[in-house]
């Protein structure tokens, strides 16, 4: 195998591009990726959604687990990609690997799963002569900093000297909220979530968490302390709790435990009536 191209770490993945479209090296670079994911304990085997829907592709997509961790890889043409990504914490309907900011979306332990075969990969990579470029992103007040001088400098230099109108600034409540205001809001999860504003554009807030980690939510979505009221539990809307309600008492049926779908189907027509099947 001739030297390797620089690889670059996006969120999860890792991605590298060959000259020749044509050169073998990038199958037998994946062949390695293969090796050493599958000594890890992932086991590697075609992607069964690449190979249900795309068959003549099947050769060119693999998929493999440990634990919650999951991978696929990708190489055809010049270039070879291999992504990871959990389902534990997600916000796609159609799967943690959909899903944008997949580091951040992953529980601890997994996440330092990723970083320990990111590890790895990258010592394979250093073995034959390449580099793994990694994703080094800004926390807290400096990404905060970084993310609207850039917008600044696109909208011009009295982008933030004028006070955001009322329609761009009015809670969840009908209060208004200004840089610094410490606020609430509701994250995916359904959990409360506190951190401080700051406006990105038109109704939207960056919220800056304790963690350092930047959320960009609607000013709808905010509230301050006084507007809300018990902090614990969790909330979700309507149609996601009938949805979920839905998709239990479907996959019951299929699984013919027809007492457990009836309880489904009654608790389901409290939350939803008219989606409710006669």
């Amino acid at each position: 195998m001739t030297t390797l191209p620089e690889f670059n770490e996006y969120d999860t993945s890792i991605s590298g591009w060959w000259n020749d479209p044509k050169d073998p090296d990038v199958a037998a670079f994946r062949d390695r990726v293969l090796e050493v994911l599958n000594r890890r304990g992932f086991g590697m085997h075609r992607d069964p959604e690449i190979a249900k829907n795309y068959p003549i592709l099947a050769r060119h997509h693999h998929y493999g687990r440990q634990g919650a961790l999951e991978v696929k890889t990708e190489a055809s043409g010049r270039s070879c990609k291999i992504t990871f990504f959990q389902n534990v914490v997600r916000e796609n309907r159609n799967g943690g690997y959909y899903d944008f900011s997949k580091r951040q979306k992953m529980p601890y332990l997994i996440g330092k799963q990723y970083e320990a075969a990111r590890r790895a990969i990258a010592a394979m990579i250093e073995s034959l002569g390449g580099t793994l470029k990694l994703d080094v992103r800004l926390t807290g007040y400096a990404r905060l900093k970084a993310e609207r001088d850039e917008l600044e400098a696109f909208q011009g230099p009295q982008m933030y000297a004028r006070v955001p109108p009322r329609y761009n600034s009015e809670t969840g409540a009908g209060k208004i909220v200004r840089d610094g205001d410490i606020v609430f809001f509701r994250y995916f999860d359904g959990r409360w979530q506190r951190g401080q504003t700051w406006h990105h554009i038109n109704n939207m807030w960056w919220v800056l968490l304790p963690c350092g980690t930047l959320r960009n939510i609607a000013a709808f979505e905010l509230f301050h302390r006084e507007d809300i009221g018990e902090l614990r539990g969790r909330w979700f809307s309507q149609q996601r709790v009938a949805k979920r309600l839905g998709d239990l008492k479907e996959r019951a049926i299929r699984a013919e435990r027809f007492e457990q779908a009836a309880v489904l189907r009654d608790v389901l027509s409290k939350v939803a009536p008219l989606k409710v099947a006669a």
